[in-house]
């Protein structure tokens, strides 16, 4: 039987999944030993700092695998984590996220002069094997043309290791204001069979009309 320490050490990543699959990125609080639902794990949502108290028994095996690690680092060891620094009121440093068919999307903020600020739709994502398939649609909501629309995506896992990059232009390229333009992004990869994908970083880049 393992024994669960029951002290708070919010430093931790972790990925709380539970039985059915849904999941979200959170850091790691402490274990509560005595809740009307039994053992529970304390955690705080990345995306919106929201703290949950989480039954161990409605969690995947992969999530009890990791709180079981957190717990097994010596006593004393909390990393410095930016997650503690009070929230920046910068919103340049805040990354849209996208959950579509079990992925999660998230904006790069290494901003380029490049980047180009259009509403994006991730609408579909289909892997088999060493493959997969993302299709979207993004839309110019300003008063400008933007030219040579480009959707770039990087595929990591759980250690934010690249996985395999792609891109492509959007059909149509160039897209004036009010268009809707799609886009499909097709990757073949021998990495994306084994792999498990945590993140699909994305970029849309082009430039506008002069």
């Amino acid at each position: 039987m393992v024994m669960l320490s029951t002290h708070s050490n919010f430093a931790n990543n972790i990925i709380i999944t539970n039985k059915e699959g849904a999941s979200f990125d959170a850091k790691f609080g402490e274990i509560l030993p005595n809740t009307p639902r039994g053992i529970a794990v304390k955690v705080v949502r990345s995306s919106d700092r929201r703290t949950f108290t989480i039954p161990l028994s409605t969690l995947s095996e992969d999530s009890l695998i990791e709180i079981i690690k957190i717990q097994s680092k010596p006593a004393g060891f909390e990393p410095i984590d930016a997650f503690d620094a009070p929230p920046q009121n910068n919103s340049k440093n805040i990354s849209k996220t996208q959950r579509v068919d079990g992925y999660k999307f998230v904006e790069s903020i290494d901003n380029t002069a490049e980047d180009i600020d259009l509403n994006i739709e991730f609408e579909s994502v289909k892997k088999d094997e060493d493959q997969i398939e993302i299709l979207g649609r993004i839309k110019n909501n300003s008063d400008k043309t933007f030219v040579f629309c480009n959707i770039q995506v990087e595929l990591r896992d759980g250690s934010n290791k690249l996985i395999a990059r792609d891109d492509t232009y959007t059909d149509p390229s160039d897209i004036r204001s009010g268009q809707i333009s799609t886009f499909e992004i097709w990757i073949l990869d021998d990495a994306l069979e084994k792999a498990r994908i945590r993140e699909i970083i994305y970029r849309v880049k082009g430039r506008v009309e002069n």
